[in-house]
């Protein structure tokens, strides 16, 4: 990827391609345009396509702008990447339970929880796609 040179007095400032669009993605999403984050995401995926970080952002995009085959895609990749991604693996969660696909949910918030056994919200969270499945 090229990168862009700042000028100055202070070390040499680096800007990459795909950190102008996560820059950008991230901005569009945070003011709450996930649609239009997608874009930015599926560039930078394409440039660093090894990158979990970017898949992540373009699934999580994704899911707030309920494509949900389109985040399921993306987060699958992030986490074939990076199965441990915190992030990655709290956006399936939510993405299962949304689809409500109980077992998928469970299995993500269980990988979770192994991570993250300090995190006394994750007992709760098991919880209830453990009822989804036993009320079916």
């Amino acid at each position: 990827t090229g990168c862009l040179v700042l000028d100055q007095a202070e070390p040499e400032v680096h800007i990459s391609a795909d950190n102008i669009l996560k820059a950008t993605g991230m901005a569009e999403a945070l003011l709450g345009r996930p649609a239009q984050a997608i874009p930015h995401f599926e560039s930078g995926t394409r440039l660093t396509p090894s990158n979990a970080e970017a898949w992540n952002n373009l699934g999580q995009a994704c899911l707030d702008a309920a494509q949900m085959d389109k985040a399921r895609e993306a987060l699958d990749r992030a986490l074939a990447l990076e199965p441990n991604r915190l992030l990655a693996l709290r956006s399936a969660a939510r993405l299962y339970w949304q689809i409500e696909e109980f077992p998928n949910a469970l299995k993500m918030l269980e990988k979770l929880h192994e991570l993250e056994p300090q995190n006394p919200e994750l007992n709760r969270w098991i919880h209830q796609p453990k009822q989804k499945i036993a009320a079916n």
